[in-house]
């Protein structure tokens, strides 16, 4: 699906009769090409994955509480063994992608530059960059937002006095987290 998208985009970038049109589709093309674009695209594929398995699984009218909590459970023992040791596996996987597709790989121990501040130095590597910086953070904020929606559900379920739906938490947790 890569290169029919690529192949678009560069149609576009080519043939299209607005330059807006034009522009937008060459400076797409240029960010699908990079590093940093593969590397997002594989870290949200493998979270959204694990997430997604537990998003229906909570969705579900006839799951109970019990249930839903050992999914949950199931689901951040999942995301903290990935923190620990998904990190080598991610980077292989977004440097196969980039060999295959002849998008250029980064070198770990160079560098990093961030795009929005090109001339100043960022005194950090790629590697602590991408590991640290994204990978850890996303992983980190994905078992925190897991942890909290157990404790929002344990604590509304103790503030009235017949257990929610799980629908309903869901909806009292979106309206909390909305305001």
């Amino acid at each position: 699906m890569f290169p029919t998208i690529v192949k678009v985009l560069q149609f576009m970038e080519k043939d299209d009769k607005d330059w807006k049109n034009r522009d937008q589709a060459s400076n797409l093309l240029v960010y699908f090409q990079s590093f940093d674009f593969v590397f997002f695209l594989h870290l949200l594929l493998d979270r959204l994955t694990i997430t997604n398995t537990l998003s229906l699984a909570l969705q579900r009218k006839d799951h109970d509480i019990v249930n839903a909590m050992k999914c949950l459970k199931s689901t951040r023992l999942h995301l903290s063994n990935l923190g620990r040791d998904g990190w080598s596996k991610l980077l292989d996987e977004v440097n196969e992608f980039c060999e295959i597709h002849d998008i250029a790989r980064l070198e770990m121990e160079d560098a990093y530059i961030d795009p929005k501040k090109s001339r100043k130095k960022s005194g950090i590597t790629n590697k602590h960059h991408y590991e640290v910086d994204c990978f850890n953070d996303v992983i980190d904020w994905l078992v925190f937002k897991s942890l909290i929606v157990a404790l929002m559900r344990q604590a509304l379920n103790c503030l009235f006095a017949q257990p929610l739906s799980i629908q309903e938490i869901h909806f009292m947790i979106l309206m909390w987290t909305v305001y």
